[in-house]
């Protein structure tokens, strides 16, 4: 029940990022956070540390940031080669568990992107 509840709000918080909505997204974003609590592995904490930077990502106009850069692109194509490489990346030599579920936050977000636009 706990990992289906914490499921469907790391999608809403996917969608609320697509959107921009900052309010929304860190409102999701403390709401995971709280099912997890603190029974959080290191994969957890990983995981979540690449959707605070998400959200956080959200404050910033400046096109920097990577997920800003992601949410410009129109493509579905864009975020394939994107989530191929960075599921590439986090295979390479990665054995930690806090890197692991850095990476796979951001597989998870490039892949309902590419399920958002081809839908």
């Amino acid at each position: 029940m706990r990992l289906r509840r914490a499921r469907e709000t790391i999608l809403s918080l996917f969608e609320a990022i697509s959107q921009r909505d900052y309010e929304r997204a860190q409102h999701n974003l403390r709401y995971v956070e709280a099912i997890y609590g603190s029974a959080q592995t290191e994969y957890i904490r990983g995981y979540l540390n690449a959707l605070q930077g998400m959200v956080e990502s959200l404050k910033r106009v400046s096109t920097k940031p990577l997920l800003n850069g992601i949410l410009a692109a129109r493509e579905p194509e864009s975020y394939l080669l994107l989530r191929r490489e960075v599921a590439r990346q986090s295979k390479l030599g990665v054995r930690d568990p806090v890197d692991r579920g850095y990476f796979e936050a951001w597989v998870d977000l490039l892949t309902f992107l590419i399920e958002r636009k081809v839908s």
